[in-house]
């Protein structure tokens, strides 16, 4: 679980700076909303036990897959080949959380 919780928490951080970078270009609240979920789950993966993460990180991780489709479609820029590959990734995450819980 302690390197789940490590591939997550870096994912996580790395969201995190990407949605306050969008935000200072957009200033769209979902990147705000975006970084708050992001911060959530960084601070889960340090600090929570292995059920409360596996929670946590579901929910983000569903959270982080609808706020990209919705971004792509609102501007104009989806790419059916990347949201396929961020909903494999998503799945197999997911699955993992599942099982190590």
């Amino acid at each position: 679980m302690i390197y789940l919780k490590l591939i997550i928490g870096i994912y996580a951080v790395f969201t995190l700076v990407a949605s306050f970078q969008m935000y200072k270009e957009n200033g769209e609240r979902v990147n705000i909303l975006t970084g708050i979920v992001s911060f959530i789950m960084v601070i889960t993966a340090i600090f929570a036990g292995s059920k409360t993460f596996s929670v946590v990180g579901i929910g983000g991780l569903l959270y982080y897959q609808v706020a990209a489709i919705w971004q792509g479609m609102s501007h104009h820029n989806f790419h059916w080949q990347h949201h396929a590959v961020r909903l494999v990734l998503t799945c197999i995450l997911i699955a993992f959380l599942i099982y190590f819980r």
